[in-house]
């Protein structure tokens, strides 16, 4: 699991820009919690995933890389809703929080309350410009979320401490699942209760998942009991049941013509609601969290438990896109002085560059030979160094990050402080006999030495006026050089007793 123990910041690569946020630094290493919910653009352009990290993620389809994150959230993200016009989405928090996002550019557009208990859900109307709210009481709450208006009461449900419900846009009727395993049609316009669907026997529903034309509904027990009706009919037409190690997950394509289920250690399968027939069946490579399928109905979208994405053909067992969660520690978080760049180390080695650049605003370095001591980024963010366990100083581009020069001091030194000074075109480094030389990095030769230390150096920093440099040392001492002092005269030092 990604743990991080600096202060949050959300990357936002979309406008090319580095944000101070409430929510995580998450590098292309995908969620840090389970996966809850897939869900595909209208375009299909996008795929979008939401996790128990309390970030919703939005990949590039075609090709499964990261294009943004939302991490505005703090505690658990219980769902989210994508309107069918703008590039708008509405994420929901168990903390009663709603927020708007542009998920192109990461912008949060507006946030609110949701009225009502931690039970309360939240659902689109069919002009995408309002929210429907139905809190524990049923009781039934209407906002328009891009106005600066109060929420506005518009009745109750009568359905009190309801099990599961579901909001069908087109023809806006909700289902309810009642506290006694029931499920009613309620039309949301005049609040009157409809249809019973019919059932050989009573069922605690967990969830209500309506097809896209609002033709068919599947409801999932508690029990891991999946049943679809059609609501034309008032009959159940499919019905199987998994067992109890991971929730069975259920999607629609969005012609409504097949329901695409998996069973946990059973099977992922389609069955075909109009010509009642199975269309493929074959056993998981794994357990699925959350189903979509993509606009186009060609493409299953699958969420597995370590946290990885497969893309499939829909008939298809093997996929044709994967992303593989990593998990990899941030151990270093490293800003340019005009916040331009970002870079940071993790324990695997890697190097994540995050800039302002238009063209290329994330870059990733994977260190093959060997991992790294430390590292520092210049104060325009030109470039960034870090000392490698080959025992040199290497220098790379942030721009392309490719590499710029290599710093050799001495066979059997280990550089494990590093520090680009005002002047970036020179760097401080600790040498072998705690020494700190200054590098002139494109000539990559030592022009001063600063001498006097007698212990191992663990911290370098240059005052604001660029005149001194100093270090900490591992005895408890603080060392000062003046670096404008003659040069006969710069090995001298004061020491400050911590």
């Amino acid at each position: 699991m990604v743990n991080f123990l600096l202060a949050a910041f959300v990357i936002i690569s979309a406008n090319h820009a580095i944000f101070a946020q409430k929510g995580y630094i998450l590098p292309q290493l995908g969620h840090a919690g389970t996966i809850t919910q897939v869900t595909a653009s209208n375009n299909g352009n996008f795929i979008f995933t939401s996790s128990e990290d309390n970030t919703i993620i939005v990949w590039d389809s075609q090709t499964l890389d990261q294009f943004n994150i939302l991490g505005g959230h703090t505690v658990l993200l219980k769902s989210f809703l994508l309107t069918s016009q703008e590039s708008f989405l509405i994420s929901k928090s168990e903390d009663n929080s709603f927020l708007v996002w542009n998920y192109l550019t990461g912008e949060e557009i507006t946030s609110g309350e949701i009225p009502g208990g931690a039970k309360t859900n939240i659902f689109l109307t069919r002009s995408d410009n309002t929210l429907l709210f139905v809190n524990s009481n049923s009781d039934l709450i209407s906002l328009d979320y891009l106005e600066d208006s109060s929420p506005l009461q518009l009745g109750n449900l009568s359905f009190p401490d309801f099990q599961a419900i579901d909001f069908e846009k087109t023809t806006e009727r909700f289902a309810v699942a009642d506290k006694n395993g029931e499920i009613f049609l309620v039309n949301a316009a005049n609040l009157e209760k409809g249809i019973k669907l019919s059932q050989s026997s009573r069922n605690n529903y967990t969830k209500l998942i309506f097809s896209p034309n609002g033709t068919y509904l599947a409801g999932i027990t508690e029990n891991s009991v999946i049943n679809v009706w059609n609501l034309e009919t008032n009959s159940i037409i499919f019905s199987t049941s998994s067992g109890y190690h991971v929730p069975p997950q259920v999607t629609f394509s969005n012609d409504s013509r097949h329901l695409v289920y998996f069973l946990s250690d059973i099977k992922i399968a389609g069955f075909n609601l109009i010509e009642k027939s199975e269309v493929f069946s074959h056993k998981p490579k794994g357990d699925i969290t959350a189903l979509a399928i993509s606009p186009n109905n060609q493409n299953l979208i699958a969420a597995y438990f370590d946290r990885s994405i497969k893309k499939f053909e829909l008939l298809s067992t093997e996929p044709i896109l994967e992303y593989k969660a990593i998990e990899e520690k941030i151990t270093g978080i490293h800003f340019s002085e005009d916040n331009s760049v970002l870079c940071m180390l993790s324990n695997e080695n890697s190097i994540h560059i995050f800039s302002k650049s238009e063209a290329n605003p994330h870059k990733f370095l994977q260190l093959w030979d060997g991992g790294f001591l430390g590292m520092d980024v210049s104060p325009s963010g030109k470039f960034f160094a870090f000392e490698s366990f080959d025992e040199n100083i290497k220098i790379f581009s942030t721009d392309d990050a490719i590499e710029y020069g290599v710093i050799n001091d001495q066979t059997g030194t280990f550089i494990n402080t590093i520090r680009f000074l005002k002047d970036e075109n020179f760097l401080a480094a600790k040498s072998e006999n705690h020494d700190l030389k200054i590098w002139n990095l494109q000539s990559q030769k030592v022009v001063k030495t600063l001498t006097g230390a007698t212990t191992s150096l663990f911290e370098i920093a240059q005052s604001n006026d660029g005149k001194k440099l100093a270090a900490a040392g591992a005895d408890g001492n603080v060392y000062l050089w003046d670096l404008k002092l003659p040069p006969a005269q710069q090995n001298l030092r004061l020491l400050i007793n911590l």
